[in-house]
């Protein structure tokens, strides 16, 4: 091998920038390019682990004689490795013990289920989460074990290699990509291949993530994983002193600005159409690495914050058609921060839960909207067959969604309409949503009516086939389980926030306000918790109903 000097070196290196890369494609000291750490897993997740407890669907599940693998029912979350992330968070004696055996197994084929464990965007997910923990994993490792996970690695990048495009589009295809380039840019990796690799995972992201429009699948979960994988990869390629390509640095810069809108005002991201906050941490990173402006309108999602508090309204259509499985019909709901406490959220993402849970976390009915006659505003199909099991997708959504904003001496208004209710009712829904300067005070109105006759017509025939004089509908708000709730009066509720705020939440209009049981999808610790909500019910009168409503801080903590 030859010996490279300074002089050999410092031409390459203060050359333009295809000749950094030529030289550092043959810089011995390339073959020790490590991964920093990202991934933030859960102490507490991990402290069970090293008890023997898995926690999945929202239950705890011992893991037989010790060893993950034993979960045979499981294997294909497993081979994701998110249970590294957690051990590695732990970082107890028996936590590291435990990673570096089962990770170890694996490699050895130890562990059955290796069908699902290639696939590509499980493959990806992997070997990015091995390179996170490289250096907790082999610590204290001989050179056999060395030799192991470095021909590992090998063995994902010429899998990928082959494997990435059969990733399905979208968050699956960045985590192939983003595996193949920490892949390759590892042991005996191939600078030039993890180039091809960075321009593959520019123009994925760039035809992904369009500006203003960003993800199709409108998931705020999503595009931040999109955006933090394309983030690490860039500081991958630039710590290997490669400049990442300009489609991949300009995706990431549009998903940071999009982000900004979707932060609440306690750092947590908005939960809509699936989307969870697993790790509020990560998103702060993130930001905190990229300043900018925040938008006021995004991803069809429209935003107030003043006076510490933040307002997001999911102001469009869900996804339809075959990808739309984890689709919610949410529009025109809200969720509600005031400084570092959420008040008015909906039921959550429902992914990893049961069947029936999901299904009722995709409903109208579980988030701080109106519901009419218990129908969604948006309809999911019989079960059908999908890759992944029967799955319901969405097949009709409100098609005509106005959204308008009004930046004023008063406050911000956001005004959001939509159609959904009209095939099925005749009925149309507008909601104006008013914040004040300093936060203290929102004051909204919601209007249901029949807009045209033909709609007109549609409400008397729903109305005819229902045998009933008139049509309920209800307005809900899904509070926090953190949040007091007690009735003050015939039109008035107060609720209390758990910094000690307190606020009250006061109805006009033919309805009153009722508090009834909700739960609380926690997706970080997998429980259902018990919550409340306030709901108005109501009827229409000849077609046409208008509730005005306020939630305002009363007293500061």
């Amino acid at each position: 091998m030859r010996n490279w000097s300074l002089a050999d070196l410092w031409p390459r290196l203060a050359g333009p920038a295809e000749a950094r890369v030529a030289a550092t494609d043959a810089l011995p000291h390339w073959r020790c390019l490590k991964a920093e750490p990202k991934q933030q897993g859960s102490v507490e997740r991990g402290r069970a682990l090293s008890r023997g407890v898995y926690s999945a669907d929202g239950e705890e599940i011992e893991i037989p004689d010790g060893d993950i693998w034993n979960l045979a029912a499981l294997r294909a979350e497993l081979h994701g490795f998110a249970w590294l992330d957690d051990l590695a968070a732990y970082r107890g004696s028996d936590a590291v013990a435990l990673a570096k055996r089962w990770v170890f197994d694996w490699m050895r084929g130890r562990t059955g289920g290796q069908e699902a464990a290639w696939l590509p965007h499980i493959a990806g997910r992997r070997v990015v989460r091995l390179r996170h923990a490289e250096f907790m994993l082999l610590a204290m490792a001989g050179t056999g074990e060395r030799a192991e996970f470095a021909e590992s690695i090998r063995l994902h990048a010429r899998r990928l290699r082959k494997l990435h495009g059969n990733a399905t589009v979208g968050l699956p295809r960045v985590e192939a990509l983003a595996g193949l380039l920490y892949a390759e840019l590892s042991t005996g990796g191939r600078l030039r291949s993890a180039q091809d690799a960075a321009r593959r995972l520019g123009e994925t992201g760039r035809t992904l993530i369009v500006p203003d429009k960003g993800l199709d699948s409108r998931n705020p979960e999503e595009l931040l994983g999109i955006a933090c994988l394309l983030d690490w990869c860039a500081a991958l390629l630039a710590s290997a002193g490669c400049l990442a390509p300009r489609a991949l640095i300009d995706t990431i810069g549009e998903s940071v600005s999009i982000l900004r809108l979707l932060r609440h005002a306690d750092g947590s991201l908005a939960r809509f159409q699936g989307g969870g906050n697993p790790d509020p941490g990560r998103l702060d990173r993130l930001l905190a690495s990229r300043p900018g402006a925040v938008p006021a309108l995004a991803m069809g999602y429209a935003r107030m914050a003043s006076g510490g508090v933040s307002v997001i309204v999911d102001a469009a259509a869900p996804l339809t058609g075959w990808n739309s499985h984890s689709a919610h019909a949410s529009t025109a709901a809200f969720e509600m921060v005031s400084g570092r406490c959420p008040m008015v959220v909906n039921m959550g993402p429902g992914a990893g839960f049961d069947a029936e849970t999901q299904r009722r976390a995709r409903a109208t009915g579980a988030h701080s909207t109106v519901e009419i006659d218990a129908q969604s505003s948006s309809r999911l199909s019989a079960p059908v067959l999908q890759k992944a099991g029967r799955e319901e997708i969405i097949v009709v959504c409100p098609d005509d969604i106005r959204i308008e904003q009004l930046p004023g001496d008063e406050g911000v208004t956001v005004i959001v309409s939509h159609n959904g209710y009209v095939p099925l009712f005749g009925l149309t829904h507008l909601r104006r949503l008013d914040l004040r300067p300093d936060g203290g005070r929102l004051w909204a109105e919601d209007t249901i009516w029949a807009r045209s006759d033909e709609d007109r017509l549609v409400f008397d025939g729903a109305l005819a086939g229902t045998g009933r004089s008139n049509l309920p509908f209800a307005l809900r708000f899904h509070m926090h389980p953190d949040c007091g709730l007690k009735q003050l009066g015939v039109k008035e509720v107060g609720i209390s926030l758990a910094n000690g705020e307190m606020w009250r939440f006061r109805l006009e209009g033919a309805a009153q306000p009722t508090l009834e049981p909700s739960r609380y999808l926690d997706e970080g610790s997998g429980r259902i918790c018990d919550s409340r909500q306030i709901v108005c019910y109501a009827e229409f009168e000849k077609g046409t109903a208008q509730l005005r409503w306020e939630i305002e801080r009363v007293a500061n903590g």
